[in-house]
């Protein structure tokens, strides 16, 4: 276990603070939401009859319920005429089966889950980064701080530049006013291929050129845009000197360079490498800077900056458009992130201190986040 005071002395007080700090609220938020939650993807099921009748028969053979179970169900159809449908016990029956208003329940309820979901493991991803960074920075295990800081500095990237465009499509969608199954499958058809991006995207397999269906952007792309939207922090510096750290490079050796002196005829350089150099670093009158570990820090409270405040307004959303399109009381799963609608002078759930009546969740209002304090 490292010492303290010598941590304290490398990093600096205040570098160390504001990494204390800002792990803190990334595990409050962690903390304060459920542990938990449930999601749902409808399948489609090909049909070959028309008319509603005739497609309620044909669903109910597909399924062969169980008489205890309450299914619902939806039919859907493609430009070139081939008619689907999606079933489910896991929705209560909103309106009527098959009509325009069900239709928009059913749909939008399974985006909210999938949402929900994807909404938890960024939280739980990051909590869990950023507190094994502290640990190890604490514990003087430079390099497992490094890696984890690193990881948590593209979680931040990466979702600093997805989120305005999830933002926008829902706010662009709410704003049309009451949905039509028009506008819905326009929305519907963006949403999925944006959420399956944000959940399924994957790099496995490109180096055998046989990549998954949905390809993931290069971390890279995510980290430059980054550097250029934070003008007053230099984000490639700190990512290159992470990455280097968690190579078989410089950064990763420096990390147990415990002293490194030139003679004053410059005929030499003398260096000690130790196992545990804190001690050795920080009591030397010419003691060296530890790069990458001032570096981790940095892209700990850098990091979790970003995600604290991105990570609120995506919630946010998901808080309006289940609120907005009433979707709690349509779900029987155990989806601990949805919001009920409260009474007309509750406070509003979504964490913008208003009462519910003066709240935006409705069609037609914009869909852009009030605060960045949900809980």
């Amino acid at each position: 276990m490292a010492n303290d005071f010598a941590v304290a002395k490398a990093l600096g007080n205040q570098r160390l603070h504001r990494v204390n700090e800002n792990t803190e609220r990334i595990m409050q938020l962690a903390d304060n939401a459920p542990t938990f939650t449930e999601s749902l993807t409808h399948l489609l099921l090909p049909l070959k009859t028309t008319g509603a009748a005739a497609q309620a028969q044909e669903i109910q053979h597909l399924i062969n319920p169980d008489p205890a179970d309450e299914w619902s169900y939806i039919t859907l159809g493609s430009p070139d005429g081939t008619q689907f449908a999606k079933g489910s016990p896991f929705l209560h029956r909103m309106g009527t089966l098959g009509s325009e208003e069900w239709m928009i329940t059913f749909t939008l309820s399974e985006q909210f889950m999938r949402l929900g979901a994807w909404w938890f493991t960024q939280v739980w991803r990051a909590a869990e980064l950023a507190t094994a960074a502290r640990i190890a920075l604490t514990d003087w295990s430079v390099l497992t701080a490094a890696a984890c800081a690193r990881s948590l500095l593209e979680g931040a990237a990466y979702l600093s530049d997805e989120l305005p465009g999830l933002v926008g499509l829902w706010d662009g969608f709410k704003r049309e006013g009451e949905p039509s199954i028009q506008n819905l499958n326009r929305f519907v058809q963006e949403l999925n291929r944006r959420v399956t991006t944000l959940q399924y995207a994957s790099r496995i397999g490109q180096s055998k050129k046989e990549p998954g269906q949905v390809q993931s952007k290069n971390v890279m792309t995510y980290m430059q845009k980054l550097d250029k939207r934070e003008a007053t922090t230099d984000v490639m510096a700190t990512y290159e000197w992470l990455c280097d750290a968690v190579h078989p490079s410089f950064g990763s050796a420096s990390t147990y360079i415990a002293a490194s002196l030139r003679d004053n005829a410059g005929t030499h350089v003398y260096e000690r490498y130790e196992r545990h150099p804190l001690e050795t670093l920080v009591t030397m009158s010419r003691g060296l800077h530890p790069r990458v570990a001032q570096n981790a820090a940095d892209a700990i409270v850098m990091a979790t900056d970003i995600l604290c405040e991105d990570l609120a307004s995506a919630r946010w959303v998901i808080d309006d458009l289940c609120l907005t399109a009433d979707i709690a009381k349509a779900l029987k799963l155990k989806v601990t992130l949805a919001r009920t609608k409260p009474e007309r002078n509750a406070t509003c759930p979504c964490g913008s201190g208003r009462k519910f009546k003066r709240c935006v969740h409705r069609w037609g209002e914009a869909g852009i986040p009030l605060c960045s304090d949900t809980n």
